[in-house]
């Protein structure tokens, strides 16, 4: 139990919490977690990041499948190819991998 006077808290929590909040003088709508002041600019980054990967893995997988003009990607994945399918998910892997690169550097330039 704190030293400190004890203050009427509303709502529920620990009372270590309480005993905390009554000594700082805060109430519990203080103690709340606060956004940093660029959440909004970095979640439309991640949103815009996001659907552009989308549309390079996409653009990825479409030039990969004209690199190899005798292999028709689709048709081996239908037919069940289990290693057609592990080569290709480890190449869209290493692209993604790639990719998560850039942009974390493109976002720690600010």
């Amino acid at each position: 139990m704190c030293r400190t006077t004890w203050r009427t808290i509303g709502g529920s929590g620990t009372n270590k919490a309480k005993c905390d909040l009554a000594r700082t003088g805060r109430t519990q709508q203080d103690a709340g977690m606060q956004l940093p002041p660029t959440f909004l600019g970095d979640l439309v980054a991640t949103i815009a990041f996001g659907l552009l990967a989308i549309v390079l893995i996409a653009a990825g997988y479409k030039l990969f499948d004209k690199m190899l003009p005798n292999v028709d990607f689709n048709e081996e994945l239908k037919k069940g190819n289990t290693a057609f399918a592990i080569v290709i998910a480890t190449f869209l892997l290493g692209l993604c991998y790639v990719m998560a690169s850039v942009v974390g550097v493109v976002l720690n330039l600010k």
